[in-house]
């Protein structure tokens, strides 16, 4: 297994976005483009707030409350889901391509991961259970955590 990012066409998605605005009769702000943006080209699975610092001195009049409800709007129209990350924070992935993530419990970073055996996960027969949708989640240490932690245990 190996983390992999799905590369995402984000003018393709800003376009649906658009579209999708102008079927509900919502007006396509140029601040809800660049949070929607901002959330196709993060790999970090940002929360509100992250979005909401990262644009922030790009766009003087963004409010924290246009991010949260562009990000709660975007959910709605199945542009973004959130992520089940531990934390108070909630977490949201433009990635719509099946795909599961890896947890870092020290930094705790998001990493997705595609992978075809995960894919292909079947329930237990015998189960009458309809599966919608399915995400696997690993939780443990990512690589630079791991390191930092060999580098600092030879420190003394």
């Amino acid at each position: 297994m190996h983390p992999e990012h799905h590369t995402l066409d984000v003018t393709a998605e800003l376009e649906r976005f658009t579209r999708a605005c102008r079927d509900k009769g919502t007006p396509v702000t140029h601040q809800r483009l660049a949070i929607y943006r901002a959330m196709l080209e993060s790999h970090g699975h940002p929360d509100a707030d992250t979005v909401y610092r990262q644009l922030k001195p790009s766009y003087p009049s963004l409010s924290a409350a246009t991010v949260y409800k562009t990000i709660e709007m975007l959910e709605s129209l199945g542009l973004v889901r959130k992520v089940p990350a531990p934390g108070p924070k909630r977490r949201f992935d433009a990635n719509r391509h099946p795909h599961h993530h890896l947890w870092c419990v020290r930094c705790h970073g998001l990493t997705d991961i595609e992978s075809d055996e995960l894919a292909n996960l079947a329930l237990p027969k015998g189960l009458d259970f309809e599966v919608m949708d399915y995400s696997i989640q690993f939780s443990g240490v990512c690589a630079q955590c791991r390191d930092a932690s060999t580098t600092n245990a030879g420190v003394g």
